[in-house]
């Protein structure tokens, strides 16, 4: 059904205000003239296919007649420029280029993932303007219409939905629902494949379908081993029995007190903190973020805390932070002492304190405390290194070498720098069974890097598909990593963006490198990480959107949209991983099996021990181009190809084995009919075959030769037949030998062939010599082969054709045909004479003449 164009009102933004511009555009969307679509029902977009639309997806503006500036090679495209409320899209009239998904992947814009918008003036004709789109993962996006008049409208209009405003109805996330789960017949019977195989999958049914039921605070908590109970920060609890509690930071009625609107809505302290003490601390720390706790190790009792930094500045300090930090290591049975992990170096660190920030002083106040500066860089470092990688690894790096602006980016420093003080931070709790702090400037990036690296170190539970989940909801979600602004959610183009950096994105590349070294440690692959990189931009889930937990709740986003584990937990296939193996050894490729602790992972984090995130460094590069630059060898590649065919292999094994036994026994029985269809019947006896008796030779040497040369020799055959079978996940071949006959059962052989026993007498099947020759017959024979027909192969050359005929006359020449025409005077043919009677005859002849001359 045809849908009305929406219509758009080119009024400047002096008469209207941009909330008036934004809801007179929505208002004028395309609605159909009949009925509204039904629920989880597509619109119908022209020039998109029904899977390139997503649900709640409308479209906008569809305007015909538009160049596309390629930023390759310059190359002019015609084709049709669509805008719709999730995304803009270029397609292309060339069929070929439509079916191009790299073309595709480049031209294909989510809103949100719009950097800035701007006008490129054409020098001779000031009132022409093309449009130049800049992305946020560094694509570039140049249209030019074939008319101008309405180029000020789709600017305007462009810059409304890439720009919305933060409580704006026009977040798609809003506007997005998800189809009802439905698994494939295909993708269900691999996973019950895979269930039977590997004990491991069976985690998987126990997933849930709605993403916002994944994370439970009480339960991961008590999953660790925690032993709390819940109270009001209000009340005073000396209860001895639990050495945590639980204690609300914000409430949703906005009464009461706020202690850190940042935070989750519960947290853990340690039980004998009093209330005073707990807003003392609270008002100590930058942003309110007092020490909470983070993870608990139930191997040895340990616990990891994080909060930012305090407000010491120069002189000042705080007793309530001092005695909360002296209670968080009282929870330790073993020791009480405290490890302080500073994210920041010690010099920016110092630098702070000139800013009312600072950091521990353990040699006079926090005396049961020890600090360490792991010198990881801040936000604005991450985001120039960031730039440079990607500048480095895009289509336009053709000046200078790849390797060497890869290295001028330092990407890689800052990969190492986060995986040896998650390393530090998981050895102090295993190892030195001591109780860890981590903090930064505000608690909410490198903390939430460093925490969540060393709880993936230590605990396996976070390295499988639902840990992974929870893992991301407890430390980054819910405690508060400013996902907006970090990421540049709802921000006009103008706006200050010295704030944004990809803190995130840098710690799945960690994960990544994990994963890498080793493949077999985690329930996921690679494909979740490229996934949850993209979708954090594109605000198509309401999981990462806006920047704490307290804001989530009063925009309700767990009643309006849809969480982005519903997505990964309905798609189990994109996101297995078949290697995984949850044992005691795990393996790496660089090390072989590791025989470590059962819990803990050891990564390296050398420099060569490091490799490129190519699956989203390069995903908008040349693939050709990504395979010349990047060296970087990866055991993941093409995993889940490989295991799904190794899967079908185990799976259809048995059903082959029974098809190549019931070949043999077909073969074998066709072979017993053609050797009873080959032998004659014995001559020794006086009866044939028809019951005709033979007639007697007067001749007593005939006599006594006559059974012997009469008797079928048949040639004797060593049928076999071999299947190779290769287990590639093994690396091993399984051999399968199997006879056609009941003879020579051992022989191995890897087609079916016919040997001779006897190489020096060998017979045909009306009994005659071919292995001499025979100079009264004057037959010369070299070679022949037997096809495994029984006939003579005549496609092999030979000097003489053998006499094979059942009738037993001699075989034609090669190519020549028989033929009816009289040939001769022939003698009929007595069928009861003996087919050697002749050669008797010659014989006798020759041995009367030598008795004559002898005489």
């Amino acid at each position: 059904m045809e849908k009305e164009e929406a219509v758009f009102y080119s009024q400047s933004k002096e008469q209207l205000t941009k909330g008036q511009e934004e809801k007179k555009m929505l208002k004028n969307v395309s609605k159909s003239p009949v009925k509204k679509p039904k629920e989880l029902e597509k619109a119908q977009i022209q020039g998109l296919r029904d899977d390139e639309i997503e649900y709640g997806e409308d479209e906008l503006r569809n305007e015909h007649d538009f160049y596309l500036i390629s930023a390759v090679n310059n190359r002019l495209i015609e084709g049709r420029f669509i805008i719709t409320r999730f995304k803009i899209v270029f397609v292309p009239y060339d069929k070929e280029l439509q079916r191009n998904e790299f073309f595709k992947k480049m031209n294909v814009i989510e809103l949100n993932l719009i950097e800035k918008v701007t006008k490129f003036f054409n020098k001779k004709a000031p009132d022409q303007y093309y449009l130049d789109i800049f992305t946020k993962d560094f694509r570039q996006m140049r249209i030019v219409p074939r008319s101008y008049p309405n180029m000020d409208e789709i600017y305007n209009n462009l810059l409304i939905v890439a720009f919305p405003s933060k409580f704006s109805s026009s977040i798609f996330a809003f506007k997005h629902k998800i189809s009802k789960p439905r698994i494939s017949s295909r993708d269900k019977s691999v996973i019950e494949k895979l269930m039977q195989v590997v004990p491991e999958f069976r985690t998987y049914s126990k997933l849930p379908t709605d993403g916002w039921n994944v994370y439970k605070f009480s339960l991961e908590y008590k999953r660790m081993g925690v032993i709390f109970f819940l109270c009001n920060a209000t009340e005073q609890d000396n209860s001895e029995l639990y050495p945590f509690k639980a204690i609300r930071c914000w409430n949703k009625t906005k009464k009461g007190r706020q202690l850190c609107k940042t935070y989750p809505e519960y947290i853990i302290v340690p039980n004998s903190i009093t209330n005073s003490e707990l807003e003392g601390t609270a008002k100590f720390r930058t942003k309110g973020r007092f020490p909470g706790l983070s993870y608990y190790y139930k191997k040895n009792g340990t616990s990891l805390w994080r909060s930012s930094q305090n407000k010491g500045g120069i002189t000042s300090r705080s007793t309530s932070d001092e005695n909360m930090l002296l209670k968080i290591g009282n929870t330790n049975t073993i020791t009480n002492k405290v490890v302080i992990f500073d994210a920041r170096s010690k010099i920016n660190a110092m630098a702070n304190k000139l800013n009312k920030g600072g950091y521990e002083n353990c040699d006079k106040h926090y005396t049961n405390c020890k600090l360490y500066f792991c010198d990881i860089d801040n936000i604005h470092g991450v985001r120039k290194a960031y730039e440079k990688m990607f500048q480095a690894c895009s289509n336009q790096n053709t000046k200078g070498n790849f390797y060497e602006a890869m290295e001028k980016s330092g990407w890689i420093n800052l990969i190492q720098k986060l995986i040896v003080s998650a390393k530090d931070i998981a050895t102090v709790m295993d190892n030195h069974e001591k109780n860890v702090l981590i903090h930064c400037s505000d608690g909410w990036d490198r903390t939430a890097q460093l925490s969540t690296l060393a709880q993936i170190i230590l605990d396996p539970f976070y390295r499988t598909l639902k840990g992974f989940q929870i893992l991301i909801e407890k430390d980054w979600v819910s405690f508060g990593h400013m996902f907006e602004l970090r990421l540049g959610h709802f921000k006009v183009q103008k706006q200050d963006t010295s704030q944004r950096s990809p803190i995130f994105i840098q710690w799945l590349d960690c994960v990544h490198q994990l994963l890498h070294q080793f493949p077999t440690a985690f329930q996921f692959n690679i494909d979740l990480l490229t996934f949850l990189a993209h979708e954090v931009y594109t605000c198509k889930y309401g999981t990462f959107l806006f920047d704490c937990e307290s804001e989530r709740a009063e925009m309700m986003v767990r009643k309006k949209t849809i969480s982005i584990w519903t997505y990964v937990n309905r798609n189990l296939m994109r996101f297995l991983n078949p290697f995984y193996k949850k044992d005691d050894e795990i393996y790496s490729p660089t090390m072989g099996l590791l025989n470590t602790s059962p819990n803990m992972i050891f990564p390296m984090s050398d420099y060569t021990s490091i490799r490129i995130f190519k699956e989203h460094f390069f995903k908008y590069n040349d693939e050709h181009q990504m395979q010349q630059q990047a060296t970087y060898g990866s055991p993941m590649e093409k995993l889940n190809k490989v295991m799904m065919k190794e899967m079908d292999l185990h799976v259809e094994n048995t059903e082959l084995k029974k098809l190549i036994k019931s070949m043999c026994e077909e073969m074998s029985k066709m072979q017993q009919e053609k050797e009873e269809i080959s032998t004659k019947p014995d001559y020794s006896n006086d009866q044939s075959k028809d019951g005709h008796t033979q007639p007697e030779s007067t001749d007593s040497a005939d006599k006594s030769k006559a059974p012997e040369l009469q008797k079928e020799v048949p040639i004797k055959r060593k049928p076999s037949i071999e299947v190779v079978y290769e287990n590639k996940k093994d690396h091993q071949e399984t051999k399968f030998v199997v006879n056609l006959s009941d003879k020579d059962e051992n022989e191995e052989e890897k087609r079916i062939i016919y040997e001779e026993e006897d190489e020096d007498e060998i017979t045909t099947p009306n009994g005659k010599n071919l292995s001499q020759s025979s100079s009264s017959s004057n037959e010369k024979v070299e070679n022949f082969d037997i096809s495994p027909s029984g006939h003579l192969d005549k496609s092999k050359p030979v000097k003489s054709q053998i006499n094979n005929n059942s009738d037993g006359s001699e075989p034609l020449p090669s190519g020549e045909q028989p033929s009816n025409e009289p040939c001769g005077e022939l003698e009929p043919k007595d069928p009861d004479k003996d087919p050697n009677e002749d050669h008797f005859d010659k014989e006798y002849q020759m041995e009367a003449k030598k008795t004559q001359d002898s005489l």
